[in-house]
């Protein structure tokens, strides 16, 4: 990895820090994270890697045809999670709809440049959704996603707990 992929990885994991945070001051523990793992032919022993300090019981991946708009989806889904949070649970209201992340038509505006930083990082070929169990707690909601770049792989986390 050289200094440019060090630098992107920082202002992604940045990025999902702070909405993290902002998640996080609703009623539920937010996590967000970003990795580079070696490309490695065999994506299912890569994501069996990857995942197991989980021990997980089972782990199945599922490749996604479309893995622009999955991305899009995921991030807006995780990302804006604050905007669905009851008003009672101390959500962030914009009363008067003057803050741009409250507006749909703006989404892209703020995803579309964060899939650009993440395709940086190495040209996307395929996409794969990853699903988790174990006999032990992983997350109330989840989604897991690898990318598989021309250069590396790119495991992409998301979850909420209580």
């Amino acid at each position: 990895m050289n200094d440019a992929h060090l630098e992107t990885l920082a202002e992604i994991r940045g990025f999902f820090r702070a909405f993290q945070w902002v998640n996080h001051k609703t009623n539920h523990g937010f996590r967000f994270q970003i990795s580079l793992a070696p490309r490695n032919s065999d994506i299912q022993a890569a994501v069996a890697s990857h995942f197991s300090d989980e021990n997980p019981t089972h782990l199945s991946i599922t490749h996604v045809d479309d893995w622009r708009n999955l991305l899009t989806k995921t991030l807006i889904r995780w990302l804006l999670a604050y905007l669905n949070d009851g008003p009672a649970m101390g959500r962030l209201l914009d009363e008067y709809k003057s803050f741009s992340l409250s507006l749909p038509c703006f989404y892209d505006d703020m995803i579309n440049p964060l899939i650009e930083q993440i395709e940086s990082l190495s040209p996307i070929q395929s996409a794969h959704t990853i699903t988790v169990k174990t006999d032990e707690f992983y997350a109330c909601d989840y989604t897991d996603i690898v990318l598989v770049a021309s250069d590396h792989l790119v495991f992409l986390h998301f979850h909420w707990s209580d």
